[in-house]
């Protein structure tokens, strides 16, 4: 497949972006096979280590241009067209999941100043400004400009603007690192979680929040195509879509992780808030009543993973 094949998607802009990979962005390995295209992209899963992504997919300039804000976002993804301005999260499941990993670090992090926070990609900064509230003090890294500037002229945050891989952090430097839907944009997940690595003193958390492909909706919607012979596609739309490049269970996320270094302290699962969404009546209602089986059934479809990094 070439980039060509998106010219129905009108962001001509983004195609020479498109870059191809030989190897597992996970295992490095070369034994793959492709299991559909959808949104005329290629879905290709990784034989040695079962690692999901997309190939070509965008590079990290296409991501900054794509997430500058939400009108690019809309162009591609129409469900997007509110996703930074989701400023008002009380009582929302964003907000709860928020709460949930800052209690969480608050009871396992031990140290007698105050912990120092580092967001990658922190958005409209909604968990940076619940951290500030739970006693953190935060820095943190965003590509979009509109977005950098709407936290300093709002909140007088001084947050950085760039890319992670430009970023030159201090070592050892904070209790935590965030990563918040960041790391299924990325086709090279290592570098990230290595610089968290780096930047967090000893003893400190990873928080690394990413879609779950082994939940409920996606078993559900991927036997939906198959058992139509790749007929019914509409299912699987929503959930491969360009904007991603790595698609993520437990093992495969632990796999990441494990590997650089961090010993595992939890996995929470939660479910996409509709909220940030833009979704038909129709389609909201359904994945309510679908997330609230999966929640019974433990099969959501968003991990949040808890990392730490070995104390001396």
């Amino acid at each position: 497949m070439t980039v060509d094949c998106l010219s129905s998607i009108n962001i001509d802009e983004l195609k020479k972006y498109f870059k191809l990979t030989t190897n597992c962005p996970l295992c490095m390995g070369k034994e793959n096979e492709q299991l559909f295209v959808v949104n005329q992209l290629c879905i290709i899963e990784c034989m040695i280590c079962h690692f999901r992504y997309m190939n070509p997919s965008l590079s990290e300039k296409g991501m900054s241009i794509l997430y500058e804000n939400s009108e690019i976002l809309s162009k591609v993804n129409p469900a997007l067209e509110r996703y930074y301005e989701y400023a008002d999260i009380r009582n929302s499941r964003t907000l709860k999941d928020y709460q949930m990993v800052l209690n969480f670090a608050q009871k396992h992090l031990k140290s007698n100043r105050k912990p120092k926070l580092f967001e990658v990609g922190y958005g409209t900064g909604g968990f940076l400004l619940e951290a500030i509230r739970s006693g953190w003090s935060i820095d943190g890294i965003e590509t979009s400009k509109q977005n950098s500037d709407y936290l300093r002229k709002q909140y007088g945050l001084e947050v950085q603007c760039g890319t992670f891989d430009d970023f030159e952090p201090v070592v050892s430097d904070y209790q935590m690192v965030a990563l918040w839907d960041v790391v299924e944009h990325t086709i090279d997940p290592h570098s990230f979680v290595r610089k968290a690595y780096r930047m967090l003193a000893p003893g400190g958390l990873l928080v690394l929040a990413t879609p779950n492909i082994s939940g409920l909706l996606n078993t559900v919607s991927e036997s939906v195509y198959r058992s139509s012979g790749g007929v019914i596609k509409w299912l699987i739309k929503q959930l491969y879509v360009i904007e991603h490049v790595g698609y993520y269970t437990p093992n495969t996320l632990n796999r990441l992780i494990l590997n650089e270094g961090f010993e595992r302290k939890k996995i929470f699962f939660t479910e996409t808030d509709l909220k940030r969404y833009k979704f038909s009546l129709t389609l909201h209602a359904c994945l309510v009543v679908f997330f609230l089986i999966a929640k019974c059934l433990n099969r959501q479809n968003r991990m949040i993973y808890v990392a730490q990094k070995k104390s001396l």
